[in-house]
């Protein structure tokens, strides 16, 4: 695996794990004065780590 896609993979990873812990601890988050819903948060973990596992499969396949 290339670093650049490395390190695309373990920022998509860890952004998929902070947003599951926003989620789990329900921790409030606003935005522009308006409260981000944190329903939203599993959405983006979901969205980021199916990235994160594709780009991951994509390296390894040759």
């Amino acid at each position: 695996m290339k670093p650049a896609t490395w390190i695309a993979v373990a920022f998509l990873a860890l952004v998929s794990v902070l947003q599951s812990v926003r989620f789990i601890l329900r921790i409030e988050v606003i935005a522009g004065g308006r409260t981000v819903p944190v329903w939203l948060s599993a959405v983006a973990s979901a969205f980021t780590g199916a990235l994160a596992c594709a780009l991951w499969w994509e390296s390894r396949r040759k």
